[in-house]
């Protein structure tokens, strides 16, 4: 679903976007394809755990403040930030986890002040 979604999000063809689409539904288990369907449609599962417990364990779990949770969460949602990591001049790919694996050492290296970190 990640891939098709990447694919839809990628060109404003309606063509192309109807031929991912095609792909992808006659390649996938109808299991598979009615939640990706759910989902494309604009639906959501039922919120089982509030937002507030959620933010609170990644807080936990990141061991961030919680400002520097907000400041996370509002670059995630910025789509300029995808567009400055694919044209940088070592282009990142969000979807194949490009930033975590090539920036992860040197991001936890600014956050934490031990430049070791850095290979």
């Amino acid at each position: 679903f990640a891939q098709l979604y990447a694919a839809l999000d990628q060109t404003t063809r309606t063509n192309d976007k109807i031929a991912a689409l095609e792909r992808y539904f006659s390649t996938t288990p109808p299991e598979d394809a009615v939640w990706a369907l759910h989902f494309l449609i604009g639906r959501r599962p039922r919120r089982l755990i509030e937002s507030r417990k959620l933010a609170e364990w990644a807080i936990e779990e990141a061991g961030v403040p919680e400002s520097q949770l907000d400041i996370m969460i509002k670059a995630s949602k910025n789509p300029q930030l995808k567009m400055k990591l694919q044209n940088m001049p070592a282009p990142l790919n969000v979807e194949r986890g490009e930033v975590e694996s090539k920036m992860g050492p040197t991001l936890r290296a600014a956050f934490t002040g031990d430049l070791t970190l850095i290979p």
